[in-house]
């Protein structure tokens, strides 16, 4: 056995002195403990106290950063004091590492102080990306074009917002791009080939509202909007619709049409640039949300609403598929919230139920089993927020509102959900 020997100091008798040297020894087990208790007292507070996560985009999946305060990490840096069996670790500076987990790893990633099981930071599946997106608002709409976020209008509680705007999540940062007039919120977005189509939505609350029924495009590379003027565009206006759009039609689905809900499902066409009323069978609903995958959309909530659907594009079927409330009595019925494809499972996150629940809890509708499940709570609670799935990352949701009892409060934040493991 290896042993670490340290000279004691002579000790003094009577009139003269004896050097006597005694050594003290310890074994490695006992001096590694050492070593984790000295670093525990020096870094542990510190550590659980001043950590944050941010998710990082800058590779093909999600990974992280985690970065402390402190001064006393110039003498050893983070990336020596944590320790984690769920990925690797890489320092980037002192006080930051990036994390990057193994492919079989599943959130929650776990990480010991010190390499002591007692003490430890997680990085768990809700993670918040910034908390300064775009203008706080409701009703603003979000496409996704690889790392790029473009989220358009909405309304600040005062003013309905003309602004567009594309976030990095790559760098982190904003561009503020042409703005569109009428300014408008709960309107359609899509985007596809580089371009962004906007239909319709509310301009102004009045008495009486102004709902708009016009068809808008942005050009990504010219930074310009253009009026292409089809012909037989949805009417009534409306708004409070949703859409789901495929590599070729943009699909609008319900709305408020003037004070009564709608089911029209209308399409889109990209290259003929022509409206076409698809379906007008299925529900009448408003503040409803729509996913697309292949021939099929599925259509979840609304106003008092809790049921799942889905519908076939080719046949123009209905079929309702799931409910629920049945595994959420109380707020099974909802509407103004999130709704997600992904892995072959749908997603629903927060939105509104009744006048006073704002929601933040996040089910899953597993399409294979065709059964639903309660997934961990998340997102601060919200109402009429963006989404967007991420491939290869997560579902993404930001903006919205909640009511705190005496205000309506708007948020400007974005959050990533890590389905990995679902």
């Amino acid at each position: 056995m290896k042993y670490y020997c340290y000279l004691i100091s002579p000790v003094c008798l009577l009139s003269f002195i004896v050097s006597i040297a005694f050594t003290s020894c310890i074994d490695n087990s006992t001096f590694s403990q050492i070593q984790q208790e000295n670093c525990i007292s020096e870094y542990k507070d510190q550590v659980q106290q001043t950590y944050t996560i941010t998710p990082d985009f800058s590779t093909d999946s999600l990974c992280y950063r985690i970065s402390v305060s402190g001064d006393q990490f110039s003498a050893k840096p983070l990336a020596e004091i944590l320790f984690t069996d769920d990925g690797s670790i890489q320092e980037i500076s002192n006080k930051e590492i990036f994390f990057t987990p193994d492919v079989n790893a599943k959130p929650p990633y776990n990480f010991k102080i010190c390499n002591a099981d007692s003490y430890t930071i997680t990085i768990g599946k809700w993670n918040k990306i910034t908390d300064s997106l775009f203008i706080p608002v409701r009703g603003a709409q979000m496409v996704v074009d690889g790392k790029q976020l473009y989220i358009y209008g909405g309304y600040d509680g005062t003013n309905f917002r003309p602004e567009l705007m594309r976030y990095d999540l790559t760098t982190g940062t904003s561009t503020v791009l042409e703005p569109l007039y009428p300014a408008r919120a709960y309107h359609a977005m899509s985007f596809n080939n580089n371009k962004l189509y906007v239909y319709g939505g509310l301009k102004a609350l009045g008495p009486p509202a102004v709902l708009l029924d016009d068809t808008k495009i942005y050009d990504i590379e010219t930074n310009t909007w253009e009026d292409p003027d089809p012909e037989d565009s949805p009417t009534p206006a409306r708004y409070y619709a949703a859409t789901s759009t495929s590599s070729t039609d943009m699909y609008v689905v319900g709305g408020w049409i003037s004070g009564s809900a709608t089911n029209e499902i209308w399409d889109y066409n990209y290259s003929n640039n022509s409206w076409t009323l698809l379906d007008s069978n299925g529900p009448a609903l408003r503040n409803h949300t729509v996913v697309q995958s292949g021939d099929s959309i599925y259509l979840f909530g609304g106003y008092d609403y809790s049921l799942l659907y889905q519908f076939s594009i080719t046949s123009k079927t209905w079929d309702q598929i799931g409910d629920l409330s049945s595994i959420l009595s109380t707020y099974g019925s909802r509407f103004g919230h999130a709704f997600f494809y992904y892995n072959n499972a749908l997603y629903v996150f927060g939105g509104r139920s009744g006048l006073t629940a704002y929601l933040n809890d996040l089910s899953k509708f597993d399409l294979n089993t065709q059964q639903w499940e309660v997934m961990p709570l998340g997102a601060t609670p919200r109402y009429l927020p963006v989404y967007a799935t991420l491939n290869n990352y997560g579902l993404i949701v930001g903006l919205g509102y909640y009511y705190n009892g005496t205000n309506h409060i708007h948020l400007n934040d974005l959050w990533i959900y890590d389905p990995k493991g679902d």
